[in-house]
């Protein structure tokens, strides 16, 4: 059994729910009171909304209101379509795996009862599946899937491979929704209020800096660019940014010598390194004039 469920983890969610929907293909339909009581083959009960705790792993924080009031129209006309799922508790309470959201609605239509797929999980699959579950919700924007990628290999001590055949993606798409996190928080609050796309963010966290990821991601949205313009853009700056020379830094003795240069010939000399103790002393001058009087100063 242990080792049935560990194959299971790694095909996705619809394997940790097991039976849920076997064939994708045939018309989902509502379950009659009387073939849930009588068929057992359909591996549904109808269970008592009241025996119903919410998952303490659900990692959707709201439910937009008008949706849910929509559903429980459709439940009062249709019924509940697809089974939630639960777990036992202890208690002989029920505690939700998946379907919070068929939960409130089904409470909203009035229903005293709902049908439900039992299932045997522990606390790590019931976070795995809640925010496998959320990552699936059509609603959710780029880095709140990034997030609970986030979630799901921290808490969950996933690699990222392993979360790439849990979710269903490949390893590649995992990894560039990851790196949505390394961007400014002002650039993930404009990714999140749909301010850039997925494709802007993807181009700005190639910036070194947050501050040139702020200054390009204003210009997206004051300009409306698009995620070619803005490409072509961060490439421009990288390849300026690559061939413009680094300034080196020198050290305290060699900026009191510059110092004692300066003030022997009368010019403004500079020290430029050029790492690994190499340099050079540059001292200019305006005119033949100007050279002969640094090199009579440099003579006494």
């Amino acid at each position: 059994m242990k080792k049935q469920r560990k194959e299971a983890l790694g095909q996705g969610i619809r394997a940790l729910l097991q039976d849920i929907d076997k064939d994708n293909n045939q018309p989902r339909r509502a379950f009659s009171d009387a073939e849930l009581t009588a068929n057992p083959k359909t591996g549904v009960d109808q269970i008592s909304l009241d025996k119903i705790e919410v998952n303490p792993f659900q990692p959707r924080a709201s439910f937009d209101e008008a949706s849910l009031q929509e559903l429980a129209e459709s439940i009062k006309v249709h019924g509940v379509i697809q089974p939630i799922t639960v777990r036992v508790l202890k208690t002989g309470k029920f505690q939700l795996i998946a379907g919070e959201r068929r939960t409130r609605a089904s409470r909203i239509a009035g229903l005293t009862s709902i049908p439900a797929f039992i299932r045997e999980a522990n606390d790590q699959e019931m976070l795995e599946i809640a925010l496998i579950e959320n990552i699936q919700r059509e609603d959710l924007n780029a880095l709140e899937i990034a997030v609970n990628y986030d979630r799901l290999l921290n808490e969950c001590s996933l690699t990222q491979e392993q979360l790439a055949n849990r979710v269903g993606k490949s390893r590649s798409n995992v990894t560039n929704f990851l790196r949505l996190l390394n961007l400014a928080p002002e650039v993930q609050q404009a990714l999140k209020a749909s301010s850039i796309s997925m494709g802007h963010a993807r181009c700005l966290v190639g910036l070194e800096t947050f501050s040139l990821q702020e200054q390009y991601c204003k210009k997206i949205i004051e300009n409306g660019l698009s995620v070619r313009d803005t490409e072509r853009l961060v490439k421009q700056q990288k390849t300026s940014n690559s061939t413009s020379p680094k300034k080196q830094e020198i050290s305290a003795a060699w900026v009191e010598f510059r110092s004692i240069i300066s003030s022997l010939t009368g010019a403004k000399a500079s020290i430029r390194s050029k790492g690994k103790g190499k340099g050079e002393i540059v001292i200019p001058f305006t005119s033949e004039n100007e050279l002969n009087e640094i090199i009579e100063r440099l003579d006494q």
